[in-house]
């Protein structure tokens, strides 16, 4: 099996019917999504900051204690530090609790002031450290005077008006949490991506919602064979693995790969997100004991909210090494350094966040998940509640519709629920056809619920097959869905018959 030192590249960034359906209110500084990996972010230019008073914030972290009214200050939300660290050239950046983030701060006399605050966008399950996070951010944007004393730093916020109050890091409790790690990241969590299986079944995995599920969907694709999918997972391909043939041939005695995640890290600057992960890898071949390697990836993520035009640019691959454990070799060290040691950034540990249900469309998930018809329109209208419609637009194959009459059909929609019937299939000449009945329940920003109703058509040409870039993953063909009663009986509704023709 091979593998392929990539090069950093630089990323740029029908329907049958549109429903008058809408999404919910944007993410804001509140909630959703994923986080990054400490890559070269875009850098935020720093205002001037008179370098003797920079000099005393420079290189120091902070933790915050309470914040609120003068007087009244209500204490820091405990299980999880709080984190505010001065950087060197007016750069500021921290953990609010649920989302790393970035700034530029600017120190005028005794005042300071953050600019451009930009997060991470995952969601907290605890919605007390998420509204901790959200009013961090908003004083962090309305700072005046702070004051240094010793240990001690407190910033005012809201022309006095509330207070801001941090221990530096290393006068901190021993037992004060400086980091956490998503569930399954802090002992490493061993995948054994399938090799087989029906398209869209359980063991055919085509997830782009996290950056471990990325992972996990590419060592599916070299395990079922399916080297244009695992391909296309990167975002400049050629650049980074080669033609295709020689991706392909690299993987040529190879008749599976296991993967075991050690701890993801990230970044984020200017709604780009990077994450580093770590992994070993166990390749086994027809002729010869496995090969166990240390590798590093790192993943980039544009926050799809930013994009006002197509294309949706999926979180994807940017670059990737690893290296050949010697015999005898302990593999938890490797897995533990396997970024360092191959020079990539480690990030920031990723947040303990708990996982959102499976059927939860809401905006405190994000799911880009193509790996069966229903996770499909679970992407899609996740991504209708967000406001991310680029990402909407772009689980349709053909719309026959513009992007913008396709975006301003979700202008009155606050929310939208899914519930999906039974699932029917065709296959023929290596396509595969789905039919799914759904009942969607929509309320409209004036507070209305409307309920709708029908089928949805989706197609997959088999990966196995595809050849030549890009790769067509499972996506919307046509809908055909119409307003019904609100009081309609929906298990009636998703009874109806919506086999292929």
């Amino acid at each position: 099996m091979k593998f392929f030192r990539s090069i950093y590249p630089i990323v740029t960034g029908g329907l049958a019917v549109v429903l008058a359906l809408a999404a919910c209110t944007p993410a804001g500084s509140a909630a959703p999504s994923a986080t990054a990996g400490s890559i070269p972010t875009a850098a935020v230019t720093p205002p001037e900051t008179t370098p003797a008073v920079q000099a005393d914030l420079a290189n120091t972290s902070w933790i915050l204690e309470s914040m609120g009214a003068p007087g009244t200050e209500t204490a820091a939300a405990g299980g999880v530090a709080v984190t505010l660290v001065f950087q060197d050239g007016g750069q500021a950046g921290g953990y609010g609790g649920c989302n790393s983030f970035n700034s530029a701060y600017q120190i005028r006399g005794d005042e300071i002031s953050f600019s451009q605050v930009i997060s991470t966008m995952r969601a907290c399950v605890d919605q007390t450290l998420m509204q901790q996070e959200v009013e961090l951010f908003q004083a962090l944007n309305a700072t005046g005077q702070y004051t240094l004393e010793g240990d001690h730093l407190t910033i005012s916020y809201n022309q006095g008006a509330g207070t801001l109050n941090f221990m530096r890091s290393s006068a901190a409790p021993q037992n004060t949490p400086t980091s956490v790690v998503i569930p399954g990241n802090s002992t490493p969590e061993s995948l054994l991506p399938p090799t087989g299986g029906e398209v869209g079944g359980e063991d055919y995995l085509d997830d782009r919602s996290a950056p471990e599920q990325l992972v996990a969907s590419y060592f599916n694709a070299i395990n079922r064979r399916e080297y244009l999918r695992a391909y296309s997972y990167w975002a400049d391909p050629s650049g980074s693995l080669g033609s295709f043939e020689e991706f392909s041939q690299g993987y040529a005695d190879t008749t599976s790969v296991e993967v075991s995640l050690g701890s993801i890290g990230a970044d984020a600057g200017m709604s780009q997100v990077y994450y580093s992960v770590p992994a070993l890898l166990t390749a086994h071949t027809g002729d010869g004991a496995p090969q166990t390697y240390a590798a590093c990836y790192v993943i980039h993520f544009t926050q799809p909210g930013v994009l006002g035009q197509p294309p949706f640019y999926p979180m994807r691959f940017l670059k990737g090494d690893a290296r050949l454990l010697d015999s005898g070799e302990d593999a938890q060290p490797a897995l533990a350094q396997a970024c360092a040691d191959l020079g990539f950034p480690a990030g920031n540990p990723l947040p303990l966040i708990a996982t959102t249900a499976p059927d939860d469309i809401g905006v405190n998930a994000y799911i880009d998940n193509r790996s069966g018809p229903v996770a499909v329109l679970q992407s899609l209208f996740n991504a209708v509640n967000r406001h991310e419609y680029v990402r909407a637009y772009s689980y349709w194959e053909v719309t026959g519709l513009s992007y913008e009459t396709f975006r301003d059909g979700y202008a009155e929609t606050a929310a939208v629920q899914l519930r999906t019937g039974q699932v029917s299939s065709g296959v023929g000449a290596g396509q595969t056809y789905y039919s799914v009945p759904v009942v969607l329940i929509a309320q409209t920003t004036a507070g209305e619920t409307q309920t709708f109703a029908g089928c949805y058509q989706m197609h997959l040409a088999s990966p196995a097959i595809q050849a030549q870039l890009p790769f067509r993953p499972l996506a919307i063909q046509s809908a055909d869905v119409d307003q019904v009663a609100n009081d309609s009986d929906a298990d009636a509704l998703l009874n109806r018959d919506c086999s292929p023709g």
